[in-house]
């Protein structure tokens, strides 16, 4: 019998010969490295402070070990490596003496999207956060495009549903794990240790955090290697389409087969190909038994919404071509009326018929808000935190870091300027994932060269190391978060690319198909969700749907040398600058915090100290990095600095007013600033010495800032009021608690956030200490 190469024999559309065709080759499997790694590491836009875990690892004599925190370092390397694929494909047409291009009007929407966003950047309160979130959105949407170009073989694209659904079965293994001996393991391990392992994530027993963290963990919901199920679950909507489709492949292809090979057939011989397609069946079934368990109920519903899909298109695919376009204003036109019914019912009712819904409308009132004060540039890639704590209402108890729906998030991010390109960019996508292939258009290039062994090298390769570098664990932790997930993947790609010798191994249409119905799926989900702002989840949509609609489709050769040579400069100069202002910076800090741990370790106060002031000039853009050295410095040593000797950056009271100039709309920075400022003036007064003029209110000041920039927090208008008594404004004092308990009565019934029976007593004591103060005067 003989066999067609199997889907993991890398070919190429166009001629992979010489020079240029590998560099197409090396961009494509860097393209693919990138998305299977990152579903490995879960990760996710948000920086966290490193101080209080830094601390108590070096607290705990050795038996907790302390990892920096790499997330900024993967958002940022990660973005820097798929603009290096692109920058790989204008290279290869520079030497070609030509650039070949599908959608060219994508790409210019894109660069338009990319230069109106960076200026949304440059205005962000928090700029570091800002820029990150600028790059990674950039490279994410270039990534789709490389797909489009490098896709459009049946060989490529069928690689690519190949790994797609490798690393579904490998998440699926992992969820599965997670769901039936993790989860009660690790809940036993919190309730047993739970102050030490509270210390190791900053959190103090007893805060409204610590509490969620525990309910969290009493969830057995699976969450693969993220820390949301929101995130996992929309994942896995396309993991499962693609996974899907390639079953079907799979399934038809057995059924091809097996008319001829049951002629030929010996005794006891077992027919490979449906074999192969069994096994793929059952890790999909593990696929979707995993999505349920979820308990995802948005995930489901966009998972059987693309199923239904998938099976009008398998049904009535010839029909829906010839009127595509008229189907697609049809779909439009249902999903605006939809969204206007949503509006409706939520102006009329100020809720939404279920909880979780009513829920996000409250998120979204806020995200109005927000586009109503900044119209045009928004508030920032990745500052909708700070924005929308402005106009949070009590009902909505949590401090989301994102709208809960794509639409809103690019609007109030990237204002009506950026944000309406983004729109366009992924509307673009959609409508033509919904585009039929023009037929005699899906050939495979005959002067292709295979690699598969690059391929599958860089593939087994890519999530190991992306776990060993910035996933560190210790060895048992790494045996079963890092090694057998990697073995479990590498298993599943070899599974998912046999077809057992099936003579007609060539994709079939069922995996364009899936694939692109998962996409569907996923951008659905995404309208109350927020996986298109994680990389990880939004790379693979980017890349799965650029694949899909890059399939079979011609390309429009360009000549000219006034912009090939222009757009081959731009790419090689991207790199450096990446390197240069992004990552350069993230590295430093990280580095930092290793030697800060080292010197806590040692017992070396002089040592932390010099780190501290390292890691608050490292980046000057970064609010968290001043912070950081600020809390660390209150740790390390007294406030007494100025009669200790101490150089003036070594002053707790420098870096909070540091990190409050870089990021001014930051609450938790304020907040911190006038509490350092208050507890220095006290020491100075106590110590007879001069706080100076300027600083005679500013601690009052910096926490009624911190207050209007997060009205709901009742907490922080506990400390307000404190502070307010300490200033002798018994009134405002007073005023400031009742707001509080009237904020606390609002809030949903179970919810974390109430007020503790120790709390409530120290508001009485607190007000019963205004009162008396009050009528003294």
């Amino acid at each position: 019998m003989i066999s067609k190469p199997s889907p993991l024999s890398l070919e190429a559309g166009e001629s992979c010969s010489g020079l240029g065709g590998t560099l197409r080759s090396l961009a494509f499997i860097i393209l693919l490295s990138v998305i299977a790694a990152r579903c490995f590491l879960g990760e996710f836009g948000v920086r966290v402070s490193q101080v209080a875990p830094a601390i108590a690892a070096a607290q705990s004599n050795g038996q907790v070990q302390f990892y920096p925190d790499t997330r900024e370092i993967a958002r940022v390397g990660f973005a820097g490596i798929l603009l290096a694929a692109v920058a790989l494909w204008v290279l290869a047409g520079v030497i070609e003496g030509k650039l070949s291009i599908k959608f060219g009007s994508l790409g210019l929407l894109i660069i338009a999207f990319g230069v109106v966003s960076y200026f949304s950047a440059r205005q962000a309160s928090d700029q570091r956060t800002a820029i990150n979130g600028w790059l990674e959105q950039v490279s994410l949407l270039g990534a789709g495009f490389l797909a489009i170009q490098l896709c459009g073989d049946r060989k490529r694209f069928s690689q690519l549903v190949v790994v797609i659904a490798a690393v579904g079965g490998a998440l699926a293994a992992k969820g599965l794990y997670q769901y039936f001996v993790d989860a009660p393991e690790r809940l036993a391990d919190f309730d047993m240790y739970r102050s030490q392992r509270l210390g190791q994530l900053g959190f103090a027993d007893g805060t409204p955090a610590a509490e969620m963290l525990r309910i969290r963990l009493a969830d057995r919901s699976p969450t693969g290697f993220f820390s949301l199920i929101n995130l996992y679950a929309s994942l896995l909507i396309i993991l499962l389409c693609g996974s899907a489709g390639l079953a079907a492949s799979k399934i038809a292809c057995a059924l091809r087969d097996y008319p001829a090979w049951r002629k030929m057939r010996k005794k006891g011989e077992v027919h490979l190909p449906s074999l192969a397609a069994g096994l793929w069946v059952g890790v999909v079934a593990a696929i979707a038994v995993v999505l349920v368990l979820t308990s995802s109920k948005g995930a489901v519903a966009a998972v059987i919404l693309a199923g239904l899909l998938a099976v009008a298109v398998g049904l009535f695919g010839k029909k829906l071509a010839v009127h595509w376009k008229k189907a697609v204003l049809a779909v439009a036109c249902l999903a605006v009326l939809a969204g206007a019914g949503v509006v409706a019912c939520g102006i009329k009712y100020d809720s939404l018929p279920t909880k979780t819904m009513t829920v996000r409308w409250y998120y979204w009132t806020g995200a109005a808000e927000i586009i109503r004060e900044k119209p045009i540039l928004g508030v920032g890639p990745g500052n909708f935190p700070a924005g929308y704590l402005q106009h949070r209402r009590a009902e909505a108890e949590e401090e989301v870091k994102n709208p809960h729906n794509f639409l809103l998030g690019a609007l109030t991010q990237f204002g009506f300027a950026g944000g309406l390109l983004y729109i366009a960019a992924v509307g673009f996508v959609l409508v033509n994932l919904a585009r039929p292939v023009p037929p005699g258009q899906q050939q495979t290039s005959d002067s292709a060269k295979r690699r598969p062994w690059a391929l599958f090298i860089a593939l087994a390769l890519a999530p190991l190391a992306a776990r060993l570098i910035l996933a560190p664990a210790e060895p048992l932790v790494a045996l079963f978060e890092t090694y057998l997930p990697v073995v479990v993947f590498w298993i599943m790609l070899i599974v998912a690319g046999w077809c057992g010798g099936c003579i007609n191994s060539t994709p079939s249409r069922a995996l364009a198909i899936g694939l692109a119905c998962g996409c569907v799926g996923f951008a659905i989900h995404n309208l109350l969700s927020f996986s298109l702002w994680a990389p990880a989840t939004a790379g693979v949509f980017w890349v799965c749907s650029g694949a899909c609609i890059g399939l079979g489709r011609k390309k429009r050769t360009i000549c000219s040398r006034w912009l090939i040579w222009p757009s081959a400069v731009v790419s090689v100069l991207i790199i450096p600058a990446v390197i240069l202002f992004v990552f350069a910076p993230a590295l430093a800090k990280w580095n930092i915090h290793k030697e800060i741990y080292r010197s806590l370790v040692d017992r070396d106060t002089a040592g932390a100290i010099a780190g501290a002031i390292k890691l608050g000039q490292a980046d000057p853009l970064d609010g968290l990095a001043a912070s950081d050295a600020s809390k660390l410095l209150l740790a390390v040593h007294p406030r007494r600095y100025e009669r200790l000797g101490y150089p003036p950056l070594a002053s707790p009271h420098y870096w909070s007013r540091q990190a409050v100039s870089r990021d001014p709309l930051n609450y938790t920075y304020k907040a911190m600033a006038g509490k350092v400022g208050f507890a220095r003036q006290s020491w100075l007064k106590a110590e007879g010495l001069p706080a100076g003029a300027r600083d005679d209110l500013s601690p009052l000041t910096y926490l009624s800032d911190a207050v209007q920039l997060n009205p709901q927090n009742i907490r922080l208008r506990l400390d307000y009021a404190e502070m307010l008594c300490n200033f002798g404004r018994f009134t405002e004092c007073i005023a400031q608690l009742e707001r509080a308990m009237e904020i606390d009565a609002v809030l949903p019934v179970g919810s974390v956030e109430h007020f503790k029976a120790d709390e409530f007593a120290q508001i009485e004591l607190l007000r019963e200490r205004a009162k008396f103060q009050r009528n003294q005067q």
